[in-house]
């Protein structure tokens, strides 16, 4: 009758929802957060050990995405029993999304135009404020000197 139609009709739309919401979410990490760790431990490690430093991160950053891909299946599959929905999963890791958000906005200092030698030596110093995102004009950071 007409609840076929209707219910048919209610699911696939639930789930061209579910499936669009997912595309958004995943293309706004991949925009946002995902790349941050890229960048952040380029900029961290000294020149002379550059190289193996990222070796290492590497092995952790994949080591991390392996096991999250492990236990996004199992963590859909428990809320799906437990709570007949698996939404709880996206709050989790929207939850820690957000929490990289703050970490970032208040503890990784802004290094757009200094050069890698530059963030090394404010690295080193730790003469920066990372309270002040404008810290390319700060003037603190302008007056730090590399010791020869």
């Amino acid at each position: 009758g007409s609840c076929d139609y209707g219910c048919e009709l209610a699911t696939t739309l639930a789930s061209f929802i579910y499936t669009g919401s997912n595309a958004d979410c995943t293309g706004a990490f991949t925009l946002g957060f995902a790349p941050l760790s890229w960048i952040i431990v380029s900029e961290i490690f000294p020149n002379r050990i550059r190289s193996k430093a990222l070796a290492v991160v590497c092995f952790f950053l994949f080591f991390s995405s392996f096991i999250t891909a492990q236990v996004f299946p199992m963590l859909t599959h428990l809320f799906n029993v437990q709570f007949n929905n698996a939404s709880g999963v996206y709050i989790i890791f929207a939850i820690l999304c957000f929490a990289c958000a703050v970490f970032s906005w208040k503890m990784v200092p802004e290094t757009k135009g200094l050069s890698l030698e530059r963030i090394g030596d404010l690295w080193r110093n730790k003469n920066f404020d990372v309270s002040n995102k404008n810290n390319t004009h700060n003037k603190r950071e302008i007056t730090v000197n590399k010791k020869i």
